[in-house]
């Protein structure tokens, strides 16, 4: 199998060479079949074939068909979410984000980030209150440039 094509298409193929070979009543075990397809899935889903290599139940060959047709659909949904965000980020010269399409919404809770005229952050504040320390009309405060510890 290779990740340049549908993993559903591959297996279909696969599927339809099986049913060639039990009309010619040469049978499979349908055990090694699926962990045949298993081994031969593409290096990118690494993390799914070892996720169904050491499950405890065996499963069948629809059952596998089920897992990768989910998975594949999951791996889908994921990267168009992640090309759709690059596509937003991506921005020509002489361009600003204005002129872009506002494709994302902002989702509730997030709070915007207020910036003044000059195109700096605002910083944050404390919630506590700040109080200045009074150490009383006694206390000085002494700054000792070099300080040595060494007895002559």
């Amino acid at each position: 199998m290779v990740d340049g094509r549908s993993i559903m298409e591959q297996f279909n193929e696969i599927k339809s060479i099986l049913d060639r070979y039990s009309q010619h009543k040469l049978a499979l075990d349908e055990f090694i079949v699926v962990t045949f397809i298993i081994d031969k899935l593409p290096p990118s889903w690494k993390n799914f074939r070892n996720n169904l290599k050491h499950r405890k139940e065996d499963i069948n060959l629809d059952e596998l068909g089920t897992h990768l047709r989910i998975e594949e659909d999951l791996r889908k949904e994921e990267k168009s979410k992640s090309e759709g965000i690059s596509k937003i980020l991506a921005v020509e010269e002489g361009e600003s984000f204005q002129s872009l399409p506002k494709q994302v919404e902002q989702k509730e809770g997030q709070r915007d980030v207020e910036k003044n005229h000059e195109n700096e952050v605002e910083p944050r504040r404390s919630k506590r209150i700040r109080i200045a320390k009074t150490y009383g009309p006694d206390f000085y405060i002494v700054k000792v440039d070099s300080f040595s510890l060494s007895k002559r």
